[in-house]
């Protein structure tokens, strides 16, 4: 179909000559106002696309749009609770040097406070702590506590890994300093781990006297020099001569 500009006006011309001459004025006026509104959108983007097209081609950079959005404050961390050394020192009986076995020894502690401080772990639940020997046969651990525990007295227990438990019943909590307890020798012989020294602890001594093999140096050696002997029974019998319970 071929496009035939003159006959098509014809056809409009036509179609236009059926309208009533009030609507036809109604029409024009709407086709004036168009036109007015039209035409100035039109010639704005125009210019503004040309002017986009510039400074594309110079490179020059289009502003970045800034956020109304404040930023958040920051939040400042709270401080933690600062931990405090306190150099526990203590001896066990019948340990007067470095032991030919000088490893690690394991003790159990616990403290209840006598001015209000907080309570260091429970009888059922209390603090392991290593401790290493030195050539004096002393040995020593740094425990790290926060500062809420230092300048309070304590009532201090203390469970080595074949010995009865030794109380310290006034004790003064001092950060960064010294807390000697060899005053007072852990005694041995409760071997079974009942709490207690008796007669069963001391026929554990005497079945395995003499002897140095591994389980029985485990079990019976008190005195950690690797073997079971007549020390080590001697040890556990003064054990029971002046044993009683201090809780």
């Amino acid at each position: 179909m071929v496009f035939k500009p003159a006959q098509s006006f014809k056809n409009v011309k036509k179609s236009l000559s059926k309208i009533p001459p009030n609507y036809r004025r109604w029409l024009s006026f709407g086709v004036l106002v168009a036109i007015l509104v039209a035409l100035p959108l039109s010639i704005w983007g125009l210019m503004t696309s040309d002017f986009d097209i510039r400074r594309a081609a110079t490179g020059e950079l289009l502003p970045t749009p800034v956020s109304s959005i404040s930023p958040s404050p920051s939040v400042s961390p709270s401080p933690s609770p600062g931990a405090y050394g306190l150099d526990l020192k203590l001896k066990f009986a019948g340990v007067t040097s470095r032991p030919n076995d000088d490893s690690d020894k394991r003790v159990q502690i616990y403290a209840t406070s006598h001015d209000g401080g907080p309570d260091l772990a429970s009888e059922n639940q209390r603090l392991s702590v290593v401790m290493k020997v030195n050539d004096n046969g002393v040995y020593h651990a740094e425990i790290g506590l926060p500062a809420a525990y230092f300048g309070h007295r304590y009532r201090l227990r203390v469970k080595g890994p074949k010995h009865l438990q030794a109380v310290f019943s006034d004790v003064l909590f001092q950060s960064d300093q010294e807390l000697d307890l060899t005053v007072q020798l852990l005694r041995p012989g409760d071997l079974n781990g009942d709490k207690k020294v008796d007669g069963n602890d001391l026929q554990l001594i005497n079945e395995r006297i003499f002897f140095s093999q591994t389980g029985d140096v485990e079990i019976a050696d008190v005195n950690f020099d690797q073997k079971v002997d007549i020390i080590d029974r001697t040890l556990v019998l003064n054990t029971l001569s002046v044993y009683y319970d201090p809780d």
